[in-house]
């Protein structure tokens, strides 16, 4: 690792930094063209299942109401009236008709030479990163190197044409299942656009990294081969770090089961969200903003959720979520059934344990199949608890207040905050019986849902010093009588108790927040 060659790095670097700033002038063409184009995807049939996948609603208008492309019944009685098969250069047109901007093909070619020339500039990085190695780098040094390591500069259009490419589970049109998946005559255009957007955003992310890793060797070899910044010095982001082998890069992860109404709601609490640099090994997407905190100060927050509903895929993009922004505390945001009369639709169910109400052993008694219970509960933390306590009891008007602002239908009790255990299980309950089992073997038991336990044991069982957790959910139904009306309430009551809580009560859960030092 020699001088003169971070030097060299910092100037080529620096000179790659004035090649992305050109190529970032071009945002608001793309942000234009994405605009257009996710009006032309609205009028479109929303289904790939074979013939649905080239249709498209009379002049490229949205179909309201009855003209709404029927998925169940497809195409089994024709084309319906309005809908009309349309071509990739029909849909194409219709994005460009009016727009006066930088044509794609050019903005393509010239984001496509900062990718290659990034692309170079990472394998020089990364190669006298590995010259460095040896010598013994710090903490910092080496995240920051495995993470620009990581990442692929150049996104691909093909990840975004599978996520536009929708495929619905239920239609009667066997002929069109038949057919198979195909892409629809906007996606490519639409995904190429998302790719060079996100292939900025990478850009910009590995020219902050490159610099901060080449200037922290450059560190490294001013002190003779010392490590720049120990473990009690600063993070890679610029905070101060643990005093553990564990960085904390960010304060909260906030997963949420659903993306709607659940996590739309919590995007709510911002002005603002940063999507971080989506790595092409990792099919989630992550949103980075901020959030006020008592003492006049902000906290760092990513958020996000998995790509369907179920322990197993919250457990696995909570695991994903801790290792790799190391947070201090993990969060669920969402809704709820309750399970006890006094309970009313939007009231917070804030757990003090979780379990597995499906865990146990079904035998066989007689003619009957008994279920055995023998769930392993996880406490939360001490200190959670005592704030979720403390908040309710000094709560003041805060929740009337959460629930005054709902612009919408409110029910007629008031909102209220209820302490105990959660249940987790493996699927929707809509069954009073059910209800009234888990009761019956957990009497104090507040509420039903499908995700909290596994993103607790995600914590619980995380690289020490393991985070805190802290679950936040608001009642939208009833175990034994099952009512989509009070989703969207619930979603939004839940994500404003969470940010006042923790507006509220982060410098008691973390009452060195000014050094960051974890408790």
């Amino acid at each position: 690792m020699q001088p003169d060659n971070i030097k060299s790095l910092k100037q080529k670097i620096d000179a790659a930094r004035t090649a992305y700033e050109d190529c970032s002038r071009l945002e608001p063409d793309l942000a234009d063209l994405l605009d257009r184009c996710q009006r032309v995807a609205s009028s479109w049939t929303q289904s790939s299942l074979g013939a649905h996948a080239d249709l498209y609603f009379r002049d490229f208008q949205k179909p309201t109401g009855y003209e709404i492309f029927n998925i169940e019944w497809g195409l089994l009685r024709g084309i319906p009236e309005g809908w009309a098969v349309r071509t990739p250069e029909e849909t194409s047109k219709r994005v460009e008709d009016g727009y006066s901007g930088l044509p794609l093909a050019t903005i393509n070619t010239l984001v496509s030479e900062l990718a290659k020339r990034l692309e170079q500039l990472k394998d020089e990085v990364t190669t006298e990163f590995a010259y460095a190695q040896p010598t013994g780098v710090s903490s910092t040094e080496s995240a920051l190197g495995v993470e620009i390591e990581q990442l692929e500069i150049r996104a691909s259009e093909a990840n975004f044409i599978g996520d536009l490419a929708i495929c619905p589970r239920v239609s009667r049109d066997s002929r069109s299942i038949y057919q198979g998946k195909r892409v629809a005559p906007h996606i490519p255009y639409q995904a190429k656009i998302m790719a060079l957007i996100e292939t900025l955003k990478r850009s910009q992310f590995f020219l902050r990294s490159a610099w901060k890793l080449i200037s922290l060797l450059e560190r490294h070899v001013s002190s003779g081969g010392e490590p720049a910044i120990s473990n009690s010095a600063s993070n890679a982001n610029g905070t101060p770090a643990t005093g553990d082998i564990v960085q904390r890069q960010f304060d909260i992860v906030v997963v949420c089961a659903l993306h709607e109404p659940e996590l739309s709601k919590i995007k709510e609490l911002a002005d603002s969200w940063e999507e971080l640099p989506h790595l092409a090994n990792d099919p989630h997407r992550y949103l980075h903003s901020t959030l006020k905190i008592s003492t006049g100060g902000t906290i760092s927050v990513v958020i996000a959720a998995p790509n369907q509903m179920g322990m197993t895929a919250s457990a696995v993009l909570a695991t994903k979520m801790i290792l790799k922004f190391k947070p201090k505390l993990v969060a669920m945001v969402g809704i709820a059934a309750g399970l006890r009369e006094e309970q009313g639709f939007g009231d917070i169910l804030a757990p003090t344990q979780t379990y597995d109400y499906a865990s146990g052993k079904h035998a066989e008694q007689g003619k009957k199949i008994l279920f055995k219970p023998d769930p392993r509960p996880f406490p939360l933390a001490t200190r959670v608890i005592q704030s979720l306590k403390h908040w309710k009891s000094e709560r003041g008007d805060r929740l009337d207040d959460i629930k005054r602002k709902w612009q919408g239908k409110r029910p007629a009790s008031s909102l209220e905050m209820h302490l105990g255990p959660m249940g987790s299980g493996p699927s929707v309950v809509n069954s009073s019986s059910i209800a009234q089992d888990v009761i019956k073997h957990w009497r104090t038991a507040i509420g039903l849902e499908m995700e909290a336990y596994a993103v607790h044991s995600a914590a619980c069982e995380a690289v020490e010093p393991a985070p805190y957790f802290l679950c936040l959910k608001s009642v939208c139904d009833f175990a034994s009588e099952k009512n989509d009306d009070w989703q969207e309430y619930a979603a939004y009551t839940a994500a404003r108790c969470f940010a006042k809580f923790i507006e509220d009560e982060w410098v008691s859960l973390f009452p060195q927040r000014g050094d960051s030092n974890f408790p």
